[in-house]
Parts: structure tokens; sequence; C-alpha cells
């Protein structure tokens, strides 16, 4: 039957995204579980289905912009960068062209992501793309209590850990000794189903967002549940950053969600986080079951807390020993080394290194500055042009948010886009998680969704006229 609706939910073409989204997000299980690397690209072989889909035709672009955004140019010129390294690194050094290969697959789907949501892609396939995103964390975060109660208090590790501790061992042809042990130690946090315990909370936390979107039109009170149940998850697995970040950016993302009463808005907010850690400390002074479990945490955040604002660098207890440094001075280090090796490698600081093997860098990769590793991957114009042209677009959709009606499909988008972006950017005063193949595609598509629903070009008739079938 010939189908002349728009952007219809029944089309199967609307599922191939949020499907993409499901197979990469536990594309790290399926090659802890098969022991192999070579199944985490099936995800990628959907991309492949809907560019076959564009080419033969049957789509039709219905988002008219009268030129290319900044974002397009910046991610142009991102995927430019990350292309002529990778060759470079691949003729120069043989051994690295499977490890180039890897990320040019990453990147590639990625910005692949952006060009089909940006431009194509239903207004029912980014619903369900969102839909996607929030029940894959439901399921992570389930996992991810189970597994910390498990560590913590039964000080038991779990079947999936070993296994998965088994494949980096021997992926990497590392020997026992060389492994980083803490996802298999039980006075480490857990990992959850991702490779690192970073990597399961950042999914955790841009997923909420992606669940505001979902539950943008309901009360206030649908959205502090959200954020409740959201800070508990990222507390008892205890992804610090992740947890902080979110705590600082979610009263943003409600009052724009609030905009006829942000203040209460705001205010019910801090009222719950109160309230949150209240109710924590009261159960924590049980010494059994979850109780331990949250007095752990308390214990690791306030440790974590001091060593953050340790500026004397006097000793701080934590979970890994008796330490005499703290986060400005790691800093100031991080700072001077970025110095050393831009004097020495000047090109670096113009043109970036692109991707070098992690085993052996030139430039220390995954330490805890991020940002210096983005400028020496990309190169510092690249990276100040990307911030440049998201921080444009970003005080766009700030103003149409606040300044212009808008409906609530277009909102709602808007507020998802600005707060997962917020949330990455930030995070790279830590830890680099934008890299990693379950988020990088998030990202995209959240940049994806900034320029397309900020851009002036698109009438309000094409946001919501969805794909028009040929027929």
């Amino acid at each position: 039957m010939r189908s002349e609706i728009s952007g219809g939910y029944f089309s199967w073409k609307n599922y191939l995204l949020p499907l993409f989204f499901l197979i990469i997000a536990f594309s790290w299980p399926m090659q802890v579980l098969s022991q192999s690397a070579l199944v985490g690209g099936g995800a990628y072989l959907l991309l492949v289905l809907t560019g076959a889909l564009l080419f033969r035709g049957e789509t039709e672009r219905f988002i008219q912009k009268g030129s290319y955004s900044w974002i397009d140019i910046a991610l142009l010129l991102v995927g430019g960068v990350v292309l002529i390294h990778s060759i470079l690194h691949a003729l120069l050094i043989q051994e690295s062209a499977f490890y180039q290969l890897k990320w040019l697959i990453i990147f590639g789907g990625a910005g692949y992501v952006y060009f089909y949501t940006s431009r194509y892609a239903t207004e029912a396939a980014i619903k369900a793309t969102l839909a996607s995103i929030f029940l894959i964390a439901i399921f992570f975060s389930l996992y991810w209590i189970y597994e910390s109660y498990l560590k913590t208090v039964l000080q038991q590790t779990h079947w999936y850990a070993n296994s998965a501790f088994d494949y980096i061992r021997s992926r990497n042809g590392f020997s026992i000794d060389e492994v980083n042990q803490s996802i298999i130690k039980t006075e480490y946090r857990a990992y959850g189903l991702q490779d690192k315990h970073t990597t399961t909370a950042s999914f955790i936390a841009v997923a909420a967002f992606a669940g505001m979107s979902l539950i943008y039109s309901k009360g206030l009170k649908y959205k502090l549940g959200l954020y409740l149940l959201t800070v508990l998850v990222l507390f008892v697995g205890m992804g610090t950053t992740a947890f902080l970040l979110f705590m600082a950016l979610f009263p943003v993302a409600i009052a724009l969600a609030c905009r006829t009463y942000p203040f209460r808005a705001i205010a019910a907010t801090v009222l719950c986080t109160i309230l949150f850690f209240v109710c924590i400390y009261g159960i924590s002074r049980f010494d059994f079951g979850f109780g331990l479990l949250l007095k752990n945490r308390l214990d690791i955040l306030t440790s974590q807390l001091h060593f953050l604002f340790n500026f004397a660098g006097t000793y701080v207890t934590t979970y890994g020993g008796d330490l005499n440094t703290s986060f400005p001075n790691i800093y100031k280090t991080e700072a001077m080394s970025f110095r050393d090796y831009l004097a020495a490698h000047p090109q670096v600081g113009i043109v970036g290194e692109g991707f070098v093997s992690y085993q052996k860098p030139a430039f220390p990769r995954g330490g805890d500055v991020a940002i210096t590793e983005l400028l020496v991957t990309l190169g510092a114009p690249i990276t100040l042009f990307l911030f440049f042209s998201i921080a444009t677009a970003i005080l766009v959709a700030l103003r149409q948010l606040l300044f212009s009606k808008q409906a609530a499909c277009s909102a709602a988008m808007l507020s998802f886009s600005i707060m997962v972006i917020l949330f990455m950017l930030c995070s790279l005063g830590h830890y680099n998680v934008l890299f990693k193949k379950e988020i990088l595609p998030i990202f995209t598509f959240a940049l994806a969704l900034l320029s397309r629903f900020s851009s002036s070009f698109i009438s309000e008739e094409a946001m919501h006229s969805g794909l028009k079938l040929r027929t």
C-alpha cells in the first residue's frame, strides 16, 4: 500500500536509527561475550542500510537550509583531520592500520548520524531514538546497581566483569600484572556493562536528558522523579564527575522545561537534592545491606571532594590510599606537560597528531585532564572552532527558547541537545568519553538536533512534516 502519510510512526525506516543506538550501546557487552572486537562493528551495517535508502532515492530531503551551519563546517573539518591523520599513521606505521580503521569507522558512523538526523530523520525516528537511549539506560542502571551491591556489600565479582577483564587482557596482549585490575577487585567501583564506570555513568546521565525530552510536557513531579532516580543511580555507581555535573546542569534543564515557573522548578530541584542527601545519610547509618553500600559511597564522595578542593596539597585519604596531591596540582602538572610537549612538537598545536595507540602514546592519553587530549588529537584551531560553532548554536537556541514561542516538540529537542552537549563538554575538564563509540553518536545526534531545530532557515511546517516516502 502506498503511504502518503509524512513521517508515519509505523514505517520501518523510522526504526533504523533507534536500532543502531541500541546495538552500538550493547556492542561492548557483545565483544566481551564473544571475546572478539569484530562484533562491535555490526551496528554500523544499519547505517549502511540507511545510506543505501538515501542513495536509491527512497527518502526525500525536507529540511531546506539556506546554507551550511557553523556546526556542519566544524564537523567536516574534524572529519577531515581524523581522515588525514589516520591515513598518515596507517602508511607510516603499518601495524596501526587496523587501529586507525577503527577510528575511521567510529567517526564516520557518528558523522553519518549527524548528517542523517539533521536532514532526513523524521520526527517519529527522532522520538524513537530518544526512547531507545532512555530504555537502554534503564537496563544499564539496573545492572550497575546490582554489580555495585555485589562488589561492595557481598565482596564478590560478577562473571561478566571477569569476562571483560579476560577480553581486555587478550585483546591488548597484556599479562595479568600489566592490566588494570580495578574491574575485578572488590575494593573498586563497579564498571557496569561498559568498559569503564565513566562511560556507564555518562551514558546514564545523557539518557536522563533524553527521558526529560520525552516527558517535556508533563508536570513538575515527573521531572523531579526522573531527576531523583538518575541521581540515585549515579550515586550508587559513584560516577563522581557525571554525578556532580548532572546535579549542576539539571536545574538549567528543568528551568527550560518549566519556562512559566522556572524559579519554582529550580527551588524544588534544590529541595529534592537536600532531601536526597538527608535520606542517603540516614540509610547509611545502618551497618548492613544497602546501608553499607551508601556509606561506602558517601566516604568516596567526601574524599574525592576533598581531593578536588585540596589547594594546600595536604595528604588526602582515598579508597586508593593516602595521596599528597590534589586536582589543582594535577591541572598544574598537566598544563606544564602540555606546554613542554608543544614546545618540542609545535606542529601538534596547529594540526594535531590524530589517534596514537594508547600503548605507546607520545603524549599520555586517558589522564585526569581530557581537554589536553582533545587539543593534541585535533589541534588547537579545529578544537577552538568546534567550540565556537557549538557555542554560537547554543546561544541561538537559548534565544529561541527564552524569547520566542516554540512548539513543544522543537523545544524538547533543543533542550535535550543543549544539555547533552554542555554535559559532554564540561566532562572534558576531567575525562574524555567523547571518543567512545557508545557516546560519540549521541553527541553528534545532539549536535544534529541543535543545528536542525535552531536554524532560522527551517520553517515550523518543515520541523514537523517528516519524511515523505516516494511512491
